[in-house]
């Protein structure tokens, strides 16, 4: 459930993208989104350090939620650079 909501968030981001007409602007929001997802990543602990385990399932969910929705929208950004 907890990979859904994140999921379901960055559907919501991605939605005001599907009227603009500008392949470039598209690929450029894309890119931006990747690389925050990437910094989110890197600069976060990359181990859980709290004390509850329902806090580290959930920091740990959080983080393949985002390893995984990072793939996803590069394999967007490839369709819309070769198809664009």
């Amino acid at each position: 459930m907890y990979k859904a909501q994140v999921n379901l968030k960055a559907v919501r981001e991605l939605r005001p993208m599907t009227s603009w007409d500008d392949i470039d602007k598209i690929r450029t929001w894309l890119n931006h989104q990747i690389k925050s997802i990437e910094t989110t990543l890197i600069e976060g602990s990359q181990y859980p350090t709290g004390t509850s385990i329902m806090h580290n399932v959930a920091d740990t969910l959080h983080r393949v939620s985002l390893q995984e929705l990072r793939e996803d929208i590069q394999r967007l950004l490839m369709v819309v650079t070769y198809n664009g």
